[in-house]
């Protein structure tokens, strides 16, 4: 999910318990830790990860299956805003195809 839904989420100051995945943890890391300070409810759990690539969707979904029972909700999003052609991976899935195959 975005940002701005992320932020709004946590700002509920609710015992939320949140995993946000991306490439990329320690760009986003003062970004989270943000968070943490401004819910200290809320556990955000960062995992390193592609999405585009099986093989990474696969080990993602293992790990949150491994840590939880059930998810009550599900937010998926692209992340990034279209400038043209869009280049993919070696793996041209679709992430509902993905994500479904993992459930």
């Amino acid at each position: 999910i975005g940002k701005a839904t992320l932020t709004r989420l946590i700002s509920t100051n609710l015992p939320v318990r949140v995993y946000v995945i991306g490439r990329n943890g320690k760009r986003h890391q003062a970004f989270l830790d943000e968070l943490r300070l401004s819910n200290r409810q809320a556990q955000i759990t960062w995992l390193e990860g592609q999405l585009s690539l099986l093989a990474d969707t696969k080990k993602l979904c293992d790990e949150i299956k491994r840590r939880e029972t059930s998810l009550d909700c599900l937010y998926l999003s692209a992340g990034f805003i279209s400038s043209g052609e869009r280049i993919g991976t070696y793996i041209l899935v679709t992430i509902d195809q993905r994500v479904s195959a993992h459930k």
